[in-house]
């Protein structure tokens, strides 16, 4: 029987995760078994994942357009899972879906006493590797570590993984540490005779805070009336229990959350969630995570939010432009353009070290020893590199795995009206007709509307 190698070609994908043969010629008088192609691939150095119904196919005669067949798939690694971080549930500021319309009781600054358990951390694991066709190991990429230290006022236990407060006071979580700040209260509306504030701690305000006045916290704000167009600016977060007439001019910012009974001409922005119990009129918002106004209406304006964005109502019945953006902010997407073009800078550098590598193994200028050690050096630039454009390519896949699975979307509980203009990432799209009860995904590069039923 004649060499198969005349017959067929064997191809590696860059990867070495799949392996094809082609047919170079037909092959109709060409008398083989399945043994042959086995040992065929053994040749190559292919003995991991080979598919036996494809094989088989080869015995049939497959005509020449049927070619390339994948004969072997590598078994993919199992990323290891990262570790996760849970706050005790008392000491969470959120809410139930039965609470939600009684914002009062709604609002609460979550609070500690000497000793108690604050929130709690599990392990990252390692994953599993896999195994590409040539039977080689593929690294799997273990879980994160939660990066969350204990700060001002908190210990942690090594033992059961847990924070714990060393003095009573409130809970703030900022630049992924846990502090428990002390109090600095107001018991009237900001005036003369109290001035602006800027204090380390929380600040309490029971009173207003108007027009003209700025409040800065290290921890959390709360203000027990309404926010006219002064200035709120917390590193932790921000509770305002009636609500928030911006002027066009006011600001809020919380490094955390921020929740509100209503936004009126303000310009907000929270590094996690912005939870708001009534209306969001002509306003700017900016969430890192989510904008919620379950209870009433987003009318107008520009609003950003990274994952979720969800209202009873999203623009009006006058048509009134409303513009929300989901999923990349500007600042995101420069930095994806960053990550791509580093990927294809290290791709050029690892085919130009690759090359380098061939080169050595049949240079006839170096003896046997020079050439080990210039080869291990070369292989270990070439790991280094691979390992640097792995780590790119998860950030790249991580970043539109939100995409993929839907977990970014809009949602208008009753009403989406026409002249509502939806930008999810790159992709944009202006809604014409009114459309009821909603849910807005990105699908396939294209923004979808799907019926919530």
């Amino acid at each position: 029987m004649s060499s198969l190698d005349e017959f067929f070609q064997v191809t590696l994908s860059n990867d070495k995760m799949t392996a094809q043969i082609d047919c170079s010629t037909s092959y109709e008088e060409l008398q083989f078994q399945v043994e042959d192609i086995l040992l065929f691939l053994n040749e190559k150095n292919i003995t991991h994942g080979i598919d036996h119904e494809k094989i088989e196919l080869l015995l049939k005669n497959l005509p020449m357009k049927e070619f390339p067949i994948t004969v072997a798939n590598g078994s993919a690694p199992i990323y290891g899972e990262d570790g996760q971080f849970f706050m005790e549930s008392e000491k969470s500021s959120t809410t139930s879906k039965s609470q939600a319309r009684h914002f009062r009781e709604f609002m609460h600054i979550p609070s500690v006493q000497q000793g108690e358990r604050i929130a709690q951390i599990t392990l990252p694991t390692k994953g599993k590797p896999g195994k590409n066709v040539l039977g080689q190991a593929v690294r799997a990429l273990p879980g994160k570590r939660v990066n969350i230290k204990p700060g001002l006022n908190v210990v942690f236990n090594k033992e059961d993984l847990s924070f714990y407060a060393a003095t009573e006071g409130l809970v703030s979580i900022r630049n992924k540490r846990i502090d428990i700040n002390p109090i600095y209260e107001v018991n009237e509306t900001l005036s003369m005779k109290t001035g602006n504030i800027d204090f380390v701690g929380s600040v309490i305000i029971r009173g207003d805070v108007p027009t003209g006045y700025t409040v800065k916290a290290g921890g959390d704000v709360k203000v027990f009336g309404i926010v006219e167009a002064g200035n709120v600016i917390a590193k932790g977060s921000v509770y305002v229990s009636e609500g928030f007439s911006g002027l066009k001019k006011g600001k809020i910012i919380a490094g955390e959350n921020l929740e509100i009974g209503y936004i009126n001409q303000g310009i907000v922005e929270a590094g996690n969630s912005i939870l708001v119990d009534s209306s969001i009129i002509h306003s700017e918002c900016k969430a890192g995570n989510k904008l919620s106004s379950r209870n009433g209406s987003i009318i107008g304006g520009t609003h950003f939010a990274g994952k979720k964005v969800e209202a009873k109502d999203i623009g009006n019945r006058l048509n009134t432009v409303t513009e929300i953006r989901l999923g990349k902010s500007n600042t995101d997407l420069a930095e994806e353009e960053k990550l791509i073009k580093r990927k294809v800078e290290l791709e050029s550098m690892l085919e130009k070290i690759k090359l380098v590598g061939e080169k050595l193994k049949s240079s006839q200028h170096l003896d046997d020893s020079k050439r080990k050690i210039t080869l291990l050096r070369q292989r270990n630039s070439q790991k280094q590199i691979q390992e640097q454009l792995d780590e790119i390519n998860q950030k790249i896949e991580t970043a539109n795995k939100l995409f993929e699975n839907g977990e970014i979307e809009l949602i208008a509980l009753n009403c989406l009206y026409s002249n509502t203009i939806i930008q999810i990432g790159k992709y944009k799209r202006k809604i014409e007709n009114e459309r009821r009860n909603i849910r807005v995904i990105l699908e396939q590069n294209e923004i979808v509307l799907y019926d919530k039923g």
